[in-house]
């Protein structure tokens, strides 16, 4: 007798939000591809709903996108890798809005101080180029970009078959 992997049949929505919902606050373990996209899913329809209602629906919002960290963790451990390539992200993003929001108020700060009554059409432009284009405010966006193609990339793939440093596959068993 051999002990053969066998993948076991995707989820579907209701299965996957309910496994998904079971394990709302869980950062260790993994989660498989139809879970993870089913439940971003649900969680995306259910943001854009309660986006439309005013002040519950961001406060309801905010809760929701908070839901898909975990999920995103518990995803990357299922490739085998670490919850915290999203964390790089959020680090590059949250570095690139400040450097970007400092960069603003400098170039706006000189904008206030002139006025803006004898601002000519040239110089207007050079100020929204200084504001778009420093180097470092660039270089932050691009490294954001291509942090996030790399995780979504991750995000695609199968399921490690094998157990992993995150735990057993949900998705293959030894028959």
């Amino acid at each position: 007798m051999t002990n053969e992997l066998r993948a076991l049949p995707a989820l579907d929505f209701q299965q996957a939000v309910k496994e998904a919902w079971s394990k709302v606050t869980q950062f260790n373990g993994r989660s498989r591809r139809s879970e993870f996209w089913w439940s971003y899913l649900a969680i995306y329809i259910g943001a854009i709903i309660s986006g439309m209602i005013p002040l519950i629906g961001a406060v309801a919002t905010i809760l929701l996108e908070l839901a898909t960290i975990p999920l995103v963790f518990r995803r990357l451990h299922d490739t085998g890798r670490s919850g915290w390539w999203w964390g790089a992200d959020c680090i590059l993003s949250l570095a690139g809005a400040t450097a970007f929001i400092i960069n603003l108020a400098s170039v706006l700060g000189g904008f206030f101080v002139n006025g803006p009554s004898d601002m000519e059409p040239r110089e207007a432009f050079l100020m929204i180029f200084q504001i778009l284009g420093n180097p470092f405010v660039l270089g932050l966006f691009f490294a954001s970009i291509v942090i996030k193609l790399i995780i979504l990339v991750f995000l695609c793939q199968d399921s490690q078959p094998e157990a992993n440093q995150y735990g057993e596959s949900p998705k293959y068993v030894l028959e």
